[in-house]
């Protein structure tokens, strides 16, 4: 009898991204059932991308939109905009408010994706980057990208959770995902070690398997996300901005080495959510207000580094125990 070879499940094409909605009992308990953290599981390992519907308080999103949403007009008329892979992605990446009001639980330590990441990234694992991306109209895509730029532990390490403040649709700029591309990752893939972007030749040969697919998904969705994982930004066409936050958390074992700058009206609320196990804000709290219109730069991600952080290259993926760190120009699997 002939073997006839069964497809890896990371192989098959799919439509979209694994959506699994939370039900009404699990909103009312608070935690997902045993079967919503399976099927949550089997689709993070096998795609690097899952989404969670139903899983976030729509009054608490539109509060947050609102406000980000007039935030970028205000830097778009100075002219202050971060700009990501240029001008004419309409790609932007804005602080988000840093204030008790707009700090949501559901949003920032939402407790569906928390009792799902415990499984991977262990116990209690760090907040250390929030920030967003802000698609406003534009007329270019970004280049196929991982969110990696050095030498990355082949394995999962970090997961990022992205909120989409509105409806996701092809029209708004939902994002482009290679499903699956997580799997067997390494900065190889990369045309330099220092570049997130992926080689041509290895778009074209997975684009035969598994081609990419839109991430279209329904306001109210909470999405987790492998960093590794191929994708790119899609122009807006619309006029109205799609705002998608992005918080990273990363296991403890990493010993990533940089800390968010919040202010200190939010300690007393960050240390009660880290009481429950799920999730912890190593942070450095300042009095008084923090403005995030006014964060730039290696801060607007992070906060103080510390002057043991060796790479801005890389920023917010340095850890203690991560691989060497190639230099610019360095050729891999050669010694200097």
């Amino acid at each position: 009898m002939a073997f006839i070879p069964v497809p890896n499940s990371s192989d098959i094409p799919r439509p979209n991204v694994t959506i699994i909605d939370i039900s009404e009992d699990e909103r009312i308990a608070g935690v997902p059932t045993d079967e919503t953290v399976f099927k949550a599981l089997e689709a993070l390992h096998r795609d690097g991308i899952v989404a969670l519907g139903n899983a976030i308080n729509i009054e608490h999103e539109d509060a947050v939109n609102r406000q980000m949403c007039a935030d970028a007009d205000y830097l778009k008329s100075k002219d202050a905009l971060w700009h990501i892979q240029g001008r004419e992605t309409g790609n932007v990446s804005l602080s988000p408010p840093l204030n008790k009001n707009l700090f949501f639980k559901d949003i920032y330590a939402n407790p569906f994706c928390l009792h799902i990441l415990k499984y991977v990234l262990g116990p209690a694992p760090e907040v250390r980057f929030i920030r967003s991306n802000v698609a406003l109209k534009g007329t270019a895509r970004q280049q196929v990208h991982s969110d990696m730029d050095f030498a990355f532990p082949e394995m999962p390490f970090c997961y990022t959770i992205n909120t989409i403040l509105c409806d996701s649709t092809e029209e708004n700029g939902a994002t482009e995902v290679w499903l699956g591309t997580h799997k067997n990752a390494s900065i190889n893939e990369h045309v330099a070690p220092n570049e997130p972007y992926i080689k041509k030749e290895l778009l074209e040969a997975r684009a035969k398997v598994v081609p990419p697919i839109r991430a279209l998904l329904p306001k109210g969705s909470i999405v987790i996300r492998d960093p590794r994982t191929w994708h790119s930004g899609i122009a807006n066409t619309t006029d109205v901005p799609r705002v998608m936050l992005s918080e990273m958390l990363f296991a403890k074992w990493y010993g990533n080495r940089l800390a968010l700058t919040l202010p200190e009206e939010l300690q007393p609320t960050l240390e009660e959510w880290s009481k429950e196990g799920l999730i912890s804000f190593p942070a450095h709290f300042v009095k008084g207000d923090v403005d995030h219109l006014e964060l730039s730069g290696l801060e607007a991600v992070t906060g103080t580094a510390g002057e043991d952080y060796r790479s801005p290259n890389n920023f917010p993926f340095e850890g203690k125990v991560q691989p060497f760190i190639p230099p610019a120009g360095a050729v891999l699997g050669t010694v200097n």
